[in-house]
């Protein structure tokens, strides 16, 4: 059942069994896939974006500070700093990611700077091999992202600036 959830049948949710469904709206209203749609587009698609994260400890054990550096498709750099809650090595911990916004299609410049600047929430596992995803809530949106990191695992705010603009003035490219 769970399965049929992720790789088909229904649109808004993630089908645990017949009884029980909950909803995940990390989709915006205008682009909804199901999980899978969007997993098998990631990998016929461009990625949109790198991150390279730096998760800082705090003398509160599970509480730390995340700065990331951000290089979009149409090169644009991006600095994010927030507040995390976290589990990792005591040192700390750093990921190297490549997202993808959850449309079938390549967004173009402005999608991707609307969606890296301001706030986000993200998520992260990473035993080496790293799954994360991030939610722009402004926006509704949100993108899986794939990748590397030290041992970890949490949750965090984020706010990100663009700093750098390298991008073609008459394309955007």
């Amino acid at each position: 059942m769970l399965l049929r959830g992720l790789w088909g049948g229904r649109k808004n949710g993630v089908c645990i069994n017949d009884t029980i469904d909950f909803k995940f709206e990390y989709f915006s209203e205008q682009n909804e896939h199901t999980l899978g749609e969007v997993l098998w587009s990631m990998l016929k698609r461009r990625l949109d974006y790198a991150t390279l994260t730096i998760n800082i400890p705090t003398p509160v054990e599970i509480v730390g500070v995340s700065v990331s550096l951000t290089v979009d498709y149409y090169n644009k750099f991006y600095l994010g700093v927030g507040p995390n809650i976290a589990k990792s090595i005591p040192a700390g911990s750093i990921s190297f990611m490549y997202g993808a916004i959850n449309q079938l299609e390549n967004p173009g410049p402005e999608k991707i700077e609307e969606f890296r600047k301001g706030h986000s929430i993200n998520g992260l596992a990473a035993l080496w091999p790293a799954l994360g995803m991030t939610v722009q809530p402004d926006t509704g949106t949100s993108a899986i992202e794939l990748g590397v990191g030290t041992p970890q695992i949490g949750i965090g705010y984020q706010y990100s600036w663009m700093i750098f603009d390298f991008s073609s003035p008459s394309t955007g490219n």
